[in-house]
């Protein structure tokens, strides 16, 4: 498992100062096509493989108020990803060369197991999307 890189970080607004909240990331796949790098970019050359079974990454200060999550910026830099579809550790498993959507849920919650996901919001942001790579190559 490697960290992700660079790693997320957002700026939170409008919660309730006093209600706990999880903050949670999952990756939803942008296509459905397999990618090579080819001629200077990438190409889709098939099609992708299956969609595994979604994991999210629950922040490490979940549960916490609003007031803890608007203070200053949240950053997701402990979250690994892998491409081991047999992992064990939890962690956010991804195919290599298919390109991914980060997703972050925001979710009114007093504690991790009893979430109310009618006071969940969800958000994407264009700029998060990246291709899942295991290895970076550079003949320079």
């Amino acid at each position: 498992p490697r960290r992700m890189f660079p790693p997320c970080q957002v700026s939170v607004s409008g919660l309730r100062a006093d209600s706990k909240y999880l903050m949670l990331i999952d990756f939803i796949p942008v296509d459905s096509f397999r990618y090579k790098w080819q001629d200077q970019q990438w190409e889709a050359s098939g099609k992708a493989e299956p969609h595994l079974p979604d994991r999210v990454y629950i922040h490490p200060d979940s549960p916490a108020p609003g007031s803890h999550w608007m203070r200053q910026t949240v950053s997701f830099h402990r979250l690994k990803l892998t491409n081991n579809t047999l992992d064990q550790h939890g962690h956010i498993i991804l195919h290599s060369m298919h390109r991914y959507q980060l997703r972050l849920h925001v979710v009114q919650a007093r504690d991790v197991f009893s979430p109310t996901w009618s006071a969940c919001s969800s958000f994407t942001f264009p700029e998060t999307q990246f291709m899942g790579v295991t290895a970076y190559q550079n003949q320079k």
